[in-house]
């Protein structure tokens, strides 16, 4: 899934991500009497969190990061300090990115998994230094497909066009990605309202049956008839 094409929200590719990934959280799993709260801007460190029966605290962050260098580590580093501050009761903080980490393990070279895992430890000791206990967890750009969300949150997932067609959507062309030949539930719901209905073109038929047994004949050139007119048209056998 290629998020560089997410559909925007208010004219913003950052947003839509974000968008997503709170609603993918709002759809996770939790105990029962658990209540999902969803933070706007400034957000304090986390887009949104998860406060628990017991107490403790769940926050997912997103960073629409395509490359991670030390700007956004630090850009990171700032979101969990802040997050740790205004959350006390935090447990577990969930970063998603819009890539998944690539862990070539050559000689010599330190490789993004490795990078992430030294700086989560980095952020582990920020949490023992405030006396928190805090599991931090990266969901990546296949977490969103993963069999086990795939079921609940398929209706979401169409803020990511399958085709990487950000406007508009092919009506269930297999060749666009679509396994099963038909458009995403948004996009036939879409269609079946009243003023796409009107904008439809008729389907035509160039031979219109003539009453009195004469046969069929030609329309004339640029007149367009509508076949249900030509059906009802047709004397009875």
């Amino acid at each position: 899934m290629d998020f560089r094409v997410i559909r925007p929200i208010r004219g913003s590719a950052n947003n839509g991500f974000e968008e997503l990934c709170c609603q993918l959280a709002a759809k996770e799993a939790a105990p029962a009497g658990s209540r999902f709260v969803r933070n706007g801007t400034p957000d304090g460190g986390v887009e949104g969190y998860r406060i628990h029966p017991d107490g403790g605290e769940r926050a997912w962050q997103a960073k629409y990061f395509f490359e991670i260098e030390s700007s956004q580590w630090a850009q990171l580093r700032d979101s969990i300090t802040t997050a740790l501050d205004k959350h006390p009761a935090l447990t577990r903080y969930t970063i998603c990115l819009p890539i998944d980490l690539p862990d070539a393990r050559v000689s010599g070279q330190e490789s993004l998994r490795q990078k992430w895992e030294r700086h989560v430890a980095g952020w582990e000791t920020l949490a023992t230094a405030r006396g928190m206990t805090v599991r931090f967890d990266l969901w990546g750009a296949r977490a969103p497909v993963s069999p086990r969300r795939r079921k609940t949150c398929r209706p979401l997932l169409v803020l990511v066009p399958p085709d990487g067609v950000v406007a508009g959507v092919d009506r269930g062309s297999r060749r666009r990605g679509n396994p099963r030949g038909r458009a995403p539930v948004h996009a036939r719901t879409q269609r079946r309202t009243p003023d796409r209905l009107a904008l439809r073109r008729p389907r035509v038929h160039r031979r219109l049956p003539v009453g009195g047994g004469e046969g069929p004949q030609r329309i004339p050139e640029g007149l367009r008839v509508p076949r249900r007119i030509i059906r009802e048209g047709r004397p009875r056998q």
